[in-house]
């Protein structure tokens, strides 16, 4: 696949990966790497804009200063250097990290079957797991990471309505 959508084929990966991570009935671990990949791809929307020949120089400047008026997108600013090195190593802006994901499991009731035929029988509930987690900022906050996420998108919907990108 060759890039060359320009900062509009980031934004609409973002919204992919946003998807992606509102669905949390699978496995774990490809949980996680979801969640990173949305922080980072998020964050780096910023870089593509920035780097759009086919936009303005003002507007791509005005840009670059306007993220920094949003939390959301500081958090996906830390989040996202510290995915790469693991701690910050740049700017500390929220000094924003996740501090913990829940795996819940949702298992249907248990039902006792006397049904000679258990075959014809179909299941009436089917199981399903959440993986909540949450982002810790320096100043105390403990927060939804899934809401963080949801208002990131928001925040990048207003910036680009802002400057007629959208």
């Amino acid at each position: 696949m060759l890039l060359t959508g320009g900062y509009n084929e980031q934004f609409q990966r973002v919204k992919r990966y946003l998807d992606k991570i509102k669905n949390q009935d699978r496995d774990s671990i490809e949980y996680g790497d979801d969640i990173l990949g949305f922080f980072q791809n998020c964050w780096h929307l910023k870089d593509w804009i920035k780097n759009d020949p086919a936009l303005p120089n003002k507007v791509r400047d005005n840009i670059e200063r306007e993220v920094k008026n949003y939390n959301s997108l500081m958090i996906c600013a830390d989040l996202t250097n510290r995915s790469k090195h693991s701690e910050l190593t740049r700017k500390i802006r929220k000094d924003a990290k996740i501090t913990k994901m829940v795996i819940i499991a949702h298992v249907p009731a248990l039902a006792i079957c006397l049904n000679p035929y258990p075959k014809q029988l179909e299941p009436q509930e089917k199981g399903y797991f959440e993986h909540p987690f949450y982002i810790e900022t320096s100043d105390g906050s403990k927060l939804d990471g899934l809401s963080i996420a949801i208002q990131a998108v928001d925040d990048w919907e207003k910036i680009l309505s802002k400057f007629a990108l959208k």
